[in-house]
């Protein structure tokens, strides 16, 4: 709702305090200790025309403005309706100081409401009630005006996913603008920045948290047009768990594509290693130049919310698994990436536990973000070694260094699209 422009179209309010009449609709005393200098307007609009009067199904705006003199207050208003049962959802509360020398100060609240569908036509008080820290209570009327609803609801066209971007499209018989949302029911899902909004149509990128494992999920869409019932539909599918292939190490894009200045969440993980594994000496991933390494991002272990930086929280996957009781992790500004003169560049990670134990290795090792400078298609790699060794590991012993059998990194997450 917050996102719709309307024009207003004031309404009289018959208040004692404009009129000089009765003063038992706001209290006694009036709105001390500092007075209510006078309401400035009230008024109630259908979201989205100019229209005063609201359509049956319509969503209604509800707006009260007042002034006062005095303190500035945190003010509180309610409101509440004859005959109808509505559900107020608040835009945005704020108190302004309109002049400093003279305390003046004004209270703009605005609230959301659907006329449920098929209300008879007619008028319907509304009243509200304005409370504040240290000052009584006062209260109002107006008048919200229902007509018969004209207007047809929208409906969805097509609903799809390829493997990336949830793509909705409805269309609508009137030719109304079209407002969407899209929220997880089910499964362990991101929803991305919604992205090439149209009026009729719209595209949310998906996002697993975990690729490796997989998982179903569920999402519910909604689209409206702000004048009838808002219409909802269901889609359901999964993000296939990958297999890991022995002694193979990969680095795997979060998400397939992201707009320019966006970042991705890169995961590094392996295939049960043929040799036993304690100290990630070194992984030299490898992207084009234009891909760098976002501060603060780096996590070992399966991804979470909490970055690790010169320690882990908390210990988990295969650390967890190895017995790892801490690490020793280079400072976040040594992460940097460093030309190759080829078009891209190499960044450097290395983990080092504490108290582990040697294991066959397989699962996620470590993740972070890049994020991308320009558009273009961004491929994800490791460089095993130039004058010194990029990516191996070592046991305990540290008498030999370990390197994967494949990091070609041949698979369907090792690219990202920059728009």
């Amino acid at each position: 709702m917050k996102k719709v422009g309307v024009l207003r179209a004031v309404l009289v309010l018959a208040l004692a305090s404009l009129c000089g009449c009765d003063t038992k609709n706001i209290g006694h005393g009036g709105f001390g200790p500092g007075p209510v200098t006078r309401f400035n307007s009230v008024s109630i609009t259908e979201a989205g025309t100019d229209v005063g009067a609201v359509h049956a199904g319509a969503v209604a705006q509800f707006e009260l403005k007042l002034g006062y003199t005095g303190l500035e207050e945190t003010i509180e208003v309610a409101w509440e309706a004859d005959g109808l049962e509505l559900q107020f959802e608040a835009d945005s509360k704020q108190v302004s100081s309109r002049n400093n020398s003279s305390s003046l100060f004004e209270h703009i609240d605005r609230q959301f409401a659907r006329v449920p569908a098929g209300t008879p036509e007619g008028i319907y008080p509304v009243r509200f009630h304005v409370t504040g820290y240290r000052r009584k209570a006062i209260s109002g009327e107006a008048k919200l005006h229902v007509i018969a609803q004209d207007n047809r609801p929208p409906s969805f066209e097509s609903v799809s996913w390829n493997g990336d971007l949830l793509s909705v499209v409805a269309s609508d018989p009137d030719g109304d603008r079209l407002f969407f949302h899209a929220e997880v029911i089910s499964g362990n899902i991101e929803i991305g920045s919604a992205r090439n909004r149209t009026d009729n149509s719209i595209d949310y990128p998906l996002v697993a948290r975990n690729l490796i494992s997989g998982t179903d999920f569920a999402i519910r869409l909604t689209v409206e047009d702000l004048k009838t019932e808002l219409v909802e539909t269901f889609y359901e599918s999964s993000f296939d768990e990958l297999y890991l292939e022995n002694d193979t190490l990969y680095a795997l894009a979060s998400a397939g594509s992201v707009s320019s200045g966006d970042s991705v969440r890169v995961i590094v993980a392996t295939g049960i290693t043929n040799n036993r594994f304690q100290y990630l000496n070194g992984c030299g991933v490898v992207c084009e130049n234009g891909a760098s390494y976002s501060p603060w991002t780096f996590d070992v272990g399966d991804p979470d919310d909490n970055p690790d930086v010169g320690s882990a929280n908390p210990i988990d996957g295969v650390w967890a698994d190895m017995g790892a009781t801490a690490f020793l992790l280079a400072p976040d500004n040594f992460i940097t990436g460093t030309d190759l003169g080829n078009g891209t560049s190499r960044t450097d990670f290395n983990i080092t536990p504490l108290g582990g134990n040697d294991i066959f290795v397989s699962g996620i090792l470590f993740s972070f973000e890049y994020s991308f400078a320009s558009a273009g298609t961004y491929h994800l790699g490791f460089q095993a070694a130039d004058i010194v060794n990029r990516t191996y590991y070592t046991d305990s012993s540290q008498s030999e260094d370990f390197f994967w059998s494949d990091i070609s990194n041949d698979h369907q997450y090792n690219s990202i699209v920059v728009n």
